[in-house]
């Protein structure tokens, strides 16, 4: 009989350590994110010596550890030892192997400290949160859970979490509403809490405004102005009523943009391209064809939203430009996609000529 992957119920997962401890919102949301994963016998849950930064719950059937250092130790489902994370030690100490057909899960470990840490924080914001946000009664709690579970507010720093709550300035907006205009100097970051918004672009020949995106709720604009310190590039307009949240340039700087940006230097960079790493050129068409790194994707800072669906999540992406600052936007883009993504530090002027083609 086939084994099936399906998510992890929250019941379950409410009895493995230390989920036990998140609060009911909390474990829903994480339990419709996490895919039960289906191992044949014979086959390794992962191998002494791995480091992966995932912890290994046990789900059904039964499993044997071993190591080096370590005896030998069988793991039955449904016991108080599989309430713990097999083998959890990174780098692992021990290999684990499935003696029956298994289902497991993989939790990511910094998550779930993630997590733990907001736990804390959140309820004594929630009085906060209700009142500065406009939020009915009851609603302050999943606000700020979907804020948690977004790509975005999962890579940045518990403290630096419960300093935005205290920086987010709420403003209700109505259908038509032009948040700024491209032209417009960048003053705010935005979050949108409720409503849809249109993200366009003035084409500088025909003067002919086109499309490039459209934002709903837990969608953000206006970061990349900020990143590269220069006036806006596109025009945002919201097309339905509904509630953003701002936050200045000096706080989005130090809040938000500092934690997300990951910097390479080029000998770092050279490392790298051994690996799953690709290098993606974000400036304009003209620029990359007169002078690009080897093997480097052009794709313009300008498209970059409307064209996320051609990367591969698989690969880490290394952005450049001339100086450094449309590439830290677009890492920044990346980031908030999910994406892993890196700066070249210096751009294109820190690039000894021979790696230039």
């Amino acid at each position: 009989m086939a084994l099936r992957a399906e998510t992890i119920d929250v019941d379950t997962l409410e009895s493995l350590e230390p989920m036990t401890c998140l609060p009911q919102p909390t474990l829903v949301q994480l339990a419709q994110q996490i895919a039960v994963e289906p191992v044949r016998a014979g086959q390794y849950l992962f191998r002494e010596g791995d480091q992966d930064g995932k912890a290994v719950y046990l789900i059904s059937g039964t499993v044997e550890l071993f190591g080096r250092r370590t005896p030998p130790r069988r793991i039955v489902a449904g016991t108080p030892d599989s309430w713990q994370p097999l083998g959890q030690q990174q780098p692992r100490q021990c290999s684990a192997v499935a003696l029956t057909d298994v289902q497991i899960i993989r939790v990511n470990m910094e998550r779930i400290d993630h997590l733990l840490a907001w736990d804390h924080i959140a309820p004594a914001n929630h009085g906060e949160c209700a009142e500065r946000f406009f939020l009915p009664q009851g609603q302050h709690r999943d606000w700020m859970l979907r804020l948690l579970h977004s790509p975005l507010f999962q890579q940045l720093p518990t403290p630096n979490i419960e300093a935005l709550l205290q920086c987010l300035e709420p403003i209700v907006v109505s259908a038509g509403d032009v948040i700024f205009k491209q032209g417009d100097p960048g003053k705010y970051f935005y979050l949108i809490d409720k409503g849809v918004a249109l993200i366009s672009r003035r084409l500088e020949k025909s003067g002919r405004e086109v499309e490039v995106a459209e934002l709903g709720p837990g969608a953000s604009f206006g970061e990349e102005s900020l990143i590269a310190d220069t006036v806006r590039q596109m025009t945002v307009t919201m097309e339905t009523d509904g509630r953003l949240m701002m936050l200045s340039k000096p706080d989005f700087q130090n809040l938000m943009q500092e934690p997300l940006l990951n910097w390479l230097n080029m000998d770092e960079l050279l490392v790298a391209l051994s690996q799953d790493t690709q290098c993606l050129d974000v400036r304009l068409a003209p620029e990359f064809y007169t002078s690009h790194l080897a093997t480097a994707l052009n794709l313009p800072l300008n498209e970059l939203r409307s064209r996320l669906v051609e990367l591969d999540p698989r690969f880490h992406y290394v952005c450049y430009c001339n100086t450094g600052k449309r590439s830290a936007a677009a890492a920044y883009l990346l980031s908030q996609a999910g994406f892993r993504a890196s700066v070249l530090r210096g751009g294109l002027q820190s690039v000894p000529t021979m790696y230039l083609i």
